[in-house]
């Protein structure tokens, strides 16, 4: 999650531009998140 937030801010205020495989892999890891974020939830409903 860091490293997308990370990535977010240097997009909104550092105007970094960021190639298609940079953008894969933050997209990547934002699934791997949301996955993880769900599993957490489910184990305690």
């Amino acid at each position: 999650m860091h490293r997308i937030q990370t990535a977010r801010v240097e997009g909104d205020y550092k105007e970094k531009v960021f190639n298609r495989e940079e953008v894969k892999n933050l997209i990547e890891d934002g699934r791997e998140a949301l996955v993880a974020i769900e599993k957490f939830l489910n184990l305690h409903e």
